[in-house]
């Protein structure tokens, strides 16, 4: 992005998109911090018998300095294996909650434990919500392409417009076929009451713990390779002040 803005527009144009791009991943991994803690905060409330707010800040206090270390190694993503790993984490936990809707334990608690209360879970057939046109800009951030997409490039071992466009294609539909796939009957199961955060609507069980660890380490893997993009931003907005040019 910094060499063809800079290119484009000159000086000014590289410094807005470097500015722009950092300050976007510093709010993703804010994001991402916020929402491991709210993911594994749960498990840990039941296995040391805490308070919610307490625990809350206690996981997110550890989860900091325990990311710390590993957001200073060099490129992950040429790790071999290490998008292998990441995707097989998500479709276990996306096929696990598949499986949990369907007990009764699951009915059960959706029923007297998420808003509104007291009512069974039922779905709802509207064809357009009101709530659908807030929910498209998270849509199009999941699958718009981000800025990691250079770095992601440099990993292929043949970097050829025909072995990208086959990267890309492959990655955008096989995202949206797990989503239909296991998206919408989880919804039908559990109906309006599915929330934001899809994990909050399932009761504690040792199964569930194991889908929020895997979750849990599916997004810190992508915090750290995020963590290493904002880095490289951070790196051109300092280079300018060394070299005395953008480049």
């Amino acid at each position: 992005y910094e060499e063809t803005c800079c290119a484009i527009w000159g000086r000014a144009g590289y410094y807005v998109i470097t500015i722009t791009c950092y300050l976007m991943d510093f709010g993703i991994l804010v994001t991402y911090w916020v929402a491991l803690g709210d993911l594994l905060a749960p498990a840990a409330e039941s296995i040391f018998q805490s308070s919610a707010s307490g625990v809350r800040l206690r996981v997110k206090i550890v989860l900091g300095a325990v990311m710390l270390l590993p957001c200073y190694l060099r490129n992950l993503g040429e790790i071999p294996g290490w998008s292998y790993i990441n995707y097989s984490l998500i479709v276990f936990g996306l096929f696990s909650m598949l499986a949990l809707s369907g007990h009764q334990a699951t009915a059960d608690f959706n029923k007297n434990s998420i808003e509104p209360k007291g009512l069974p879970t039922a779905a709802d057939w509207t064809s357009i919500k009101p709530d659908l046109w807030p929910s498209l800009g998270t849509l199009a951030f999941t699958f718009c392409t981000h800025d990691c997409v250079f770095m992601i490039y440099s990993t292929l071992q043949d970097g050829t417009s025909k072995r990208w466009a086959a990267t890309c294609k492959t990655a955008m539909w096989s995202t949206v076929v797990l989503m239909v796939a296991t998206g919408l009957p989880i919804y039908f199961a559990l109906g309006d009451k599915v929330s934001s955060d899809l994990t909050v609507n399932f009761p504690d069980s040792p199964w569930m713990r194991v889908v929020r660890c895997a979750l849990a380490v599916s997004i810190g893997m992508t915090w750290v390779y995020l963590q290493q993009v904002a880095r490289k931003f951070l790196h051109s907005l300092a280079m300018p002040f060394v070299r005395g040019r953008p480049l």
